[in-house]
């Protein structure tokens, strides 16, 4: 069995970083996987060299594997032989890549999400992998039975930096949740917000290390790694209740730090929260230790997802038992 993953070209993100890790963790396990780029390429994008990743087409035959990303299941009615998998990275970002979206049918251009098996072109089977509990209990409701197939954080980001020098500050990604980074902006003018845009690895890296908190009211379409990487750089994290934030596994953070910014006492709660970290933050900073903890051990589930799924036949679903949750602490 060869295991082609498919991969943007040139986009260096959380998303493409892992279909690139995938196929590292594949080829260190024993398996011929090879990652393929929508833009045809023959030279692994550079930032993702140290995953050990080959780059080779597709070979559309029986026994071989294709892995889409959820943006990328329109390109599946290419293969008619091999069998497909769809790496459901994230639910959200699959809706804003098709023309129309039915809040009863689910249905877009690239496929439908019926309760039905689906069949598109000559295929009688997807597969389908699940990054994040949120899209794992999404797909469920519509029927199908992904197998987990999560994340880790590379290893520069698994040792959690204790810095002694920190700052009443309070880091940002300004893409996400604009309205509600507006609103806090309007409110809290004497805060000091440090967005981070245009930074290098390495300077965001600084930034994490430097400040109090990390915020993120955005949609958490998956399990997102920028919380992660702002937890294991020392910081607390404060999110919303959005896509995959609101459950208790894929941001497990104690609740207290997760606000609804719908609740009318959004922005009080939000003082409160920020005024406590502020004058308590290496009390608070431990409140995050479990969530730290999870994190680290992410390379080994990890792992051990990669050997239970590929070392079983494709085309059979996996079974999910009702009401299975929680978190792995052996590889």
């Amino acid at each position: 069995m060869k295991v082609y993953v498919q991969a943007p070209a040139d986009l260096c993100s959380g998303g493409p970083e892992l279909l690139h890790q995938l196929v590292g963790e594949l080829r260190s396990q024993g398996v011929n996987a090879y990652i393929f780029y929508r833009k045809p390429r023959s030279t692994v994008n550079p930032r993702y060299e140290q995953y050990n990743v080959c780059v080779e087409e597709p070979q559309d035959e029986v026994g071989n594997l294709i892995v889409l990303p959820e943006v990328g299941t329109h390109l599946a009615k290419k293969f008619k032989r091999a069998t497909v998998a769809i790496w459901w990275l994230s639910i959200d970002n699959y809706f804003e890549s098709v023309n129309s979206f039915n809040e009863t049918g689910f249905r877009g251009k690239l496929l439908s999400l019926a309760r039905k098996p689906l069949a598109i072109g000559s295929m009688a089977h997807l597969e389908h992998f699940s990054q994040s509990w949120y899209a794992r209990d999404f797909l469920e409701s519509r029927g199908f039975q992904p197998r987990m197939l999560s994340d880790f954080l590379s290893d520069s980001h698994l040792v959690t930096e204790t810095s002694s020098v920190r700052e009443d500050r309070i880091a940002l990604n300004p893409k996400k949740g604009l309205a509600t980074n507006q609103r806090l902006f309007d409110t809290f003018p004497h805060l000091e917000f440090a967005p981070i845009k245009g930074l290098s690895p390495k300077a965001v890296a600084d930034l994490l290390r430097s400040v109090k908190l990390y915020i993120d009211f955005g949609a958490h379409p998956g399990k997102d790694r920028i919380p992660r990487e702002a937890a294991m750089a020392g910081c607390c994290v404060v999110t919303g209740l959005r896509g995959a934030a609101r459950n208790e596994f894929d941001v497990y953070i104690p609740s207290l730090f997760k606000l609804d910014e719908e609740d009318p006492s959004f922005l009080a709660k939000f003082a409160s929260v920020t005024s406590m970290i502020f004058d308590n933050f290496e009390e608070v900073s431990q409140e995050f230790d479990l969530y730290r903890n999870v994190i680290r051990l992410e390379p080994d589930v990890f792992r051990s997802q990669v050997r239970d799924i590929f070392a079983k036949p494709f085309g059979v679903s996996a079974s999910i038992p009702a009401g299975a949750r929680g978190f792995s602490t052996t590889p």
